[in-house]
């Protein structure tokens, strides 16, 4: 009888941990991925990166953060497509080609859009 408390306690305590795992696991984080290169593009809507032969393509959109240490206008909350009067900013002002840079990035289908990029210091 004491086995069988012990037991049905343990299976308790388990799945009561798998639960509360399952309800702080982050979907969406789980789908991020980051990656590191060389700018070799930049537009007004997408980043190539050179990868040794290979080039990745990733899209930019307004909800696109950009860090850059050589650049004092930008932090990691700063918007690619917020306004500054009637200037928009462009991913462009701040990213070069030949940047060093660390893509956080999303898959969506055949698309990769970037959460957030920062460049490497100069």
């Amino acid at each position: 009888m004491m086995r069988l408390m012990n037991l049905t306690a343990i299976v308790v305590a388990v799945s009561g941990m798998s639960a509360v795992a399952a309800q702080n696991s982050d979907p969406a984080a789980s789908t991020r991925q980051t990656i590191r290169g060389v700018v070799k593009a930049v537009s007004v809507s997408s980043v190539s990166l050179e990868l040794g032969d290979k080039e990745i393509v990733f899209t930019v959109d307004s909800s696109t953060t950009v860090s850059n240490p050589n650049d004092m206008r930008t932090h990691t909350n700063d918007l690619v497509y917020r306004g500054r009067g009637s200037q928009s900013t462009k991913i462009s002002d701040f990213v070069k080609r030949g940047d060093r840079v660390t893509i956080v990035y999303r898959e969506s289908g055949d698309v990769l859009h970037i959460v957030q990029i920062r460049v490497a210091r100069k």
